[in-house]
């Protein structure tokens, strides 16, 4: 069996080829994987130089204990790219073979192209995802039609990513004229899984790798030892490509919707809470956070107390994943630095803390808005790396705080309604954010962090 893998970045190279790789050498499956290169550069060239072999690097902590594992990925045989190579990639969609699609091309990889659409005929001048795709499913209609039930498994972190995907290919199809019977045999024969995908991947390890004795590896990749791929389809998938023949954390379920919650406020929420208030304190990373003697019970209060209850899952399985990330956090193998995950933090705040605020509603949640209060005092600053346009806007109501204008409740306020106005903050976590901003400008960060834990515990109790 083949896949056909749109992306040869880190990711799908520790996650999805680290998966087929395991279910060759461990489960005796047949899995051939070509590597399609996604934009018009020569990475899969690259790796094909190497004769498409890698080092994954497996590391992090599991059941308490430091966990080390290495797996030389073999699975991949062949590479190319469609700009130069389109004979070869309407080739490879005549292959019989071919059951499973796979891609990572970004978030912003699945989005319709107006370009694309004018093409007609001239299919190889494609420069979209969607586009290449249909382009791919043409030429396997035209050819082959009966040869078996394709598989598409999208892994970009959009919601309904394979429906989404799935409506922009039957909306290229539609532009370019193919046809009622082609719509039809792509609702029939093709079937795009919705996907959820969780695995920390920073790139290369830190030390240099051998593929064999002698031999460098030019492309190793580091992973932690944590990873899960939840799929929302039909399980004729393991028909073909067998995920649940080993250990993996592969599961199939009826709504993403809840473990996407899951992903997002415990491990995206908390890191971004972290990153504020962590860097606020002039902590550097998140090992060293989670084993602060005062970020660290902070966060873990954050967690059990205020995100944990607005999860829509067992709590058995909250317990689970939220024990599983502490041990992600702790992994002594990855220096994950807070300033990486500051990133972009004015967009980022709203999407991964909002829905949390919302939930709680009127009961507040007084330990998440600390963390929003970190990050406007850090605004007050230079150096953080967001988007100018916030940036100059917040600058312009310190500026107003200075001279008396404002207090810094309303600057607050005013940041949540305007450059941070993507959610409908509750009035309460508007108040609590105020409180802490005036909190720390008069006693510091640390001592503001301290207070509020300690408010928190005694309350608590």
């Amino acid at each position: 069996m083949r896949v056909v893998q749109f992306g040869e970045g880190v990711f799908l190279r520790g996650f999805a080829d680290w998966m087929f790789q395991r279910l060759n050498a461990e489960a005796g499956a047949d899995i051939r994987v070509t590597l399609v290169q996604p934009r018009n550069s020569d990475g899969v060239a690259r790796l094909m130089a190497q004769g498409g072999r890698w080092t994954v690097v497996q590391q992090g902590l599991h059941d308490g204990a430091e966990q080390s594992r290495r797996t030389v990925i073999e699975c991949v045989d062949s590479g190319l790219n469609t700009h130069t190579n389109p004979h070869g990639f309407a080739a490879l969609a005549r292959d019989p073979q071919v059951r499973v699609v796979v891609s990572n091309t970004t978030e912003a990889g699945i989005a319709w192209s107006e370009e694309d659409a004018g093409l007609g005929d001239r299919r190889a001048e494609v420069r979209s995802f969607p586009g290449k795709l249909t382009w791919f499913l043409a030429e396997r209609f035209a050819t082959i039609p009966a040869a078996g039930t394709l598989f598409v498994l999208p892994v970009e972190l959009i919601a309904d990513n394979g429906s989404t995907l799935a409506a922009l290919v039957r909306r290229m199809a539609d532009a370019w004229g193919l046809g009622p019977e082609f719509q039809a045999w792509l609702a029939d024969q093709v079937i795009f899984l919705d996907t959820l995908v969780d695995r920390i991947v920073p790139g290369r390890p830190s030390r240099p790798v051998e593929l064999a004795p002698g031999v460098p590896d030019a492309f190793p990749v580091q992973v932690e030892w944590f990873h899960s791929w939840y799929l929302r389809g039909p399980r004729e998938l393991l028909d073909v490509l067998p995920l649940d023949a080993l250990d993996l954390n592969v599961r199939f379920v009826s709504d993403l919707r809840p473990y996407r919650d899951l992903k997002v406020r415990v491990l995206n929420a908390l890191h971004s809470a972290m990153a504020a208030a962590g860097t606020a304190i002039g902590v550097e990373s998140v090992a060293e956070a989670v084993d602060h003697d005062v970020l660290g019970p902070w966060l873990r209060r954050l967690l059990d107390e205020e995100i944990a209850p607005t999860l829509d899952l067992p709590a058995d399985e909250v317990a689970d994943f939220t024990a599983a990330t502490w041990d992600r956090y702790r992994n002594p193998f990855i220096h994950h630095r807070l300033e990486s995950i500051l990133l972009n933090s004015s967009a980022k705040i709203p999407a991964r803390l909002g829905d949390i605020a919302l939930d709680r509603g009127e009961e507040g949640s007084p330990l998440l808005a600390f963390g929003v209060a970190a990050w406007l005092h850090l605004t007050r600053g230079a150096g953080l790396s967001d988007s100018p346009e916030v940036l100059a806007a917040v600058a312009g109501l310190w500026e107003r705080v200075a001279s008396g204008d404002l207090t810094v409740e309303e600057l607050a306020a005013r940041v949540l309604a305007g450059p941070m106005g993507a959610v409908a903050w509750p009035q309460p976590f508007v108040a609590e954010v105020g409180s802490h901003l005036a909190r720390i400008g008069t006693a510091g960060p640390l001592t503001a962090l301290r207070a509020v834990a300690a408010v928190e515990a005694t309350a608590a109790r």
